[in-house]
């Protein structure tokens, strides 16, 4: 995350509200990942980037 996201970035998680700065949003990160058991893969099946929104 310190690599591609900007120190100003803004997370939205469905409806909870957004998580802002790149500092908050790795600890959001951290404690979601404490809370994974077992990971068995994920696959992208769509993304998109526009003015200042990507997903």
């Amino acid at each position: 995350m310190n690599e591609f996201y900007d120190k100003d970035t803004v997370m939205l998680d469905n409806a909870n509200p957004p998580t802002v700065g790149l500092a908050a949003n790795i600890e959001r990160e951290k404690q979601f990942m404490s809370g994974v058991k077992e990971w068995k893969g994920c696959n992208v099946t769509a993304s998109a980037v526009g003015d200042n929104v990507t997903f």
